[in-house]
């Protein structure tokens, strides 16, 4: 399947699931998003689950966003496709509230350095990152266009997981992500004094139940 004919079928499921107007989206629109993915099915693909992230449900202002978007300046009508992807993912992450974009940052640095070959559930990640539910999904509020994260029972045992490795390698590339960037060594650190932490309260807690039991 091309590029043209699989973005025509994803907005007609998408118009047929909201019930838009049957002239959505405008053939100009179409054009618009078929040129700038031209070449490209990650940057297809990420552009239909920006427009359709059912955490906003208006893809009509989601379609508006990246017409507006694409047609600013700093896109050419040429653009490489690669760099459009970038310029999406830049988009994404500029929703992220200042508040919890270290949060955010934490997360998909775990994510994205320690997700391989056994990656941890959604409840151990955040358990060992000291969130509770409502931070650790409030900072992931702005990216359901960009992974798949798991609620209710399946927290306990499935992982956060990309829909495409290019954001991961676009987190990981500073040149690429800029503020956005993860910052390897940061993680890595970070990851090591939490796992010390963890390690110095279970042997805490193993001296203090064996003290109790030797007092009894």
């Amino acid at each position: 399947m091309d590029i043209a004919k699989y973005l025509r079928s994803e907005f007609a499921r998408i118009w047929e699931r909201n019930d838009s107007d049957n002239s959505w989206p405008s053939t100009n629109a179409l054009q618009i998003i078929i040129s700038t993915s031209s070449g490209l099915f990650a940057l297809a693909a990420r552009l239909i689950r920006f427009i359709e992230d059912l955490t906003i449900d208006d893809p009509c202002y989601q379609l508006e966003a990246c017409l507006d978007f694409f047609s600013s300046p700093r896109v050419s009508a040429a653009i490489n496709p690669l760099h459009a992807l970038d310029l999406l993912y830049r988009q994404i992450c500029s929703n992220i509230t200042n508040h919890l974009l270290p949060t955010t940052k934490c997360i998909l640095g775990l994510c994205t350095l320690y997700m391989t070959p056994n990656p941890p559930s959604v409840q151990v990640l955040a358990n060992f990152l000291g969130l509770d539910r409502r931070r650790f999904y409030g900072s992931l509020k702005r990216l359901h266009s960009v992974l798949k994260i798991p609620f209710d029972a399946d927290v306990h045992n499935t992982p956060i997981q990309f829909y495409h490795t290019s954001f991961q390698d676009y987190l990981i590339d500073p040149l690429r992500s800029g503020e956005f960037s993860i910052d390897r060594a940061a993680v890595h650190l970070d990851v090591a004094v939490r796992a010390l932490r963890h390690q110095i309260d279970r042997d805490v807690g193993e001296i203090v139940s064996n003290v109790s039991q030797r007092s009894c």
